[in-house]
């Protein structure tokens, strides 16, 4: 499931940084797809006004068992 606590927030409109963990539990795909999936859905989700905006990342994979997930975090430069 996909949470976002972003309701009632203003969009993030200047240039900034996106730091993530995805936890999954198996090797489909490469990590830069899960990059370019959650930049979109932040965008589409009205927490950055574009993810073009986002100048910075690091992102980082592992494999877990079971119960993937994802740490996000969005910064302003």
């Amino acid at each position: 499931s996909l949470v976002i606590q972003a309701k009632g927030q203003q969009k993030l409109a200047a240039n900034c940084r996106l730091w993530m963990i995805v936890y999954t539990q198996n090797n489909r795909g490469d990590l830069d797809g899960k990059i370019t999936t959650i930049c979109d859905v932040l965008q589409k989700a009205g927490v950055i006004h574009n993810d073009k905006l986002i100048k910075h990342i690091e992102a980082q994979q592992i494999k877990v068992k079971k119960n993937p997930y994802a740490e996000i975090q969005v910064d302003l430069l």
